[in-house]
């Protein structure tokens, strides 16, 4: 009697075991199936003029997509728009400040419903100009559905830095980052 309840709980215990195992992968495998997110860099505006011109001090709608202050980023400025017929998210860094002679690209890296949106210059020359001006650029995530997403600059890695947009309740919005 004692070998049996034996030999059924090895086999019960044995049972749940491939049970836990195919579970996981069966969960890897959904995941890698139904996310089908892409991302690509849509374009760049010209340059939008300084950040630091007289005229646009007056402009309270100018915001940059970032301040330098003692070489820290401490202000971050991205709008999005959702359209749900064509499954795709634009996101705009507004403002974004660079060199004059920068070549604006963004890319959108794409972790699971986390988006590390990362604005940058494709310029490797190294002469430079030795000025700055303000850019828009875009960058759109295909794919998407009207579900919950988790954002954030790629300056920025803390749990606290992601910001949540619902796509099922909104299909546009600005989001803002501070850094201190």
């Amino acid at each position: 009697m004692k070998k049996t309840l034996l030999l059924c709980g090895v086999v019960a215990l044995t049972a749940l075991n491939f049970n836990a195992c195919d579970s996981d992968e069966e969960d890897e495998v959904t995941s890698i199936v139904t996310n089908k997110l892409t991302s690509e860099f849509v374009e760049a505006s010209d340059c939008l003029g300084s950040p630091f011109d007289a005229s646009d001090e007056s402009n309270d709608s100018i915001q940059p997509l970032f301040s330098l202050k003692n070489s820290q980023i401490i202000a971050t400025f991205f709008s999005y728009t959702f359209d749900k017929n064509k499954g795709e998210i634009l996101f705009t860094a507004n403002n974004f400040t660079m060199g004059c002679d920068a070549i604006p690209k963004m890319d959108i890296d794409i972790k699971g419903d986390t988006l590390v949106v990362k604005p940058y210059d494709a310029n490797t020359s190294e002469d430079r100009a030795d000025c700055v001006c303000r850019f828009d650029i875009t960058a759109k995530v295909k794919g998407a559905t009207p579900k919950v997403f988790y954002v954030r600059p790629a300056t920025m890695n803390d749990a606290e830095d992601l910001k949540t947009i619902d796509l099922g309740k909104e299909s546009e919005g600005a989001l803002y980052f501070y850094s201190y």
